[in-house]
């Protein structure tokens, strides 16, 4: 509110990032709590309680067949968050963050990659190209750029986000998670606004 008040030529919305839990899930959440918020970005960083990209918890990834369960299991409760429109989920964040680690299955993620797209178009949602992924042992983007074209192939809104965590990040790789955007097919940014409002900008 203070920076509204500050920069009223600027558009600025207040948000939260709230995480998909599945039956885990014990939290009271109502409408009212999520009502101060002009953006819900969903997201998913536990499976089964397990927050898979804490690097102190980050060793059951080397367990033997851990890669392959994680991400079936990963991938399945992401089709099940972006799907279900009775959830409050404006964008889907970094939607393949289960290769953070640089981890992989040893099966092909091209089916994974198709249902994630199906899921996001059933459930109205936008997708994020989300520039911090970078930075870590996967080394690319969030999402991979195969990803990134089912998405688009789906019709699939996409905006851009650097997960900045720090004011210097704000802005980090923008121009990049553009350029990804236009080599998946995409010609334009969906820029999100107050009330679910969303408005297009052509990538030139």
């Amino acid at each position: 509110a203070q920076a509204r008040a500050d920069h009223p030529q600027m558009d600025i919305l207040c948000g939260v990032e709230m995480d998909y839990l599945g039956d885990c899930d014990d939290r009271q959440l109502t409408s009212a709590d999520l009502e101060p918020f002009d953006l819900v970005l969903g997201s998913v960083h536990f499976v089964d309680a397990w927050p898979f990209d804490d690097p102190a918890q980050r060793d059951r990834w080397q367990e033997p067949g851990a890669p392959d369960a994680i991400w079936r299991r990963y991938v399945e409760l992401w089709c099940q968050a972006a799907a279900d429109r009775s959830l409050r989920f404006d964008v889907m964040s970094h939607p393949d963050l289960a290769k953070k680690f640089g981890y992989y299955p040893t099966f092909d993620l091209g089916p994974s990659y198709e249902a994630m797209a199906e899921a996001a178009r059933e459930g109205g949602r936008m997708v994020e190209v989300n520039t911090s992924g970078s930075y870590y042992a996967c080394a690319e983007m969030f999402p991979t750029p195969k990803l990134l074209e089912a998405f688009c192939r789906a019709g699939v809104p996409c905006t851009v986000g650097t997960d900045a965590h720090e004011p210097r990040y704000v802005a980090r790789d923008i121009e990049a998670g553009y350029d990804l955007m236009r080599r998946a097919g995409y010609e334009s940014v969906t820029v999100p606004g107050r009330g679910g409002a969303r408005r297009s900008i052509a990538l030139q």
